[in-house]
C-alpha cells in the first residue's frame, strides 16, 4: 500500500458487540475500556 505508515500496538482496548447476525459477523461495536492489565504482545 502506497503511503501506509505502519505502527506497534502498544495499548489494548476492550470492545463490546450489541449483537450477532445469522451468518455469526458480530454487529455494532462500541469502546468498553482500556485493558492496562494485558500486554499487546499476547494476543491475537
Amino acid at each position: 500500500m502506497a503511503g501506509a505508515r505502519w505502527g506497534l500496538p502498544q495499548l489494548v482496548g476492550e470492545v463490546r458487540y450489541t449483537s450477532r447476525t445469522r451468518a455469526g459477523r458480530l454487529r455494532h461495536p462500541s469502546w468498553h475500556r482500556l485493558r492496562p492489565d494485558l500486554a499487546p504482545g499476547g494476543l491475537a
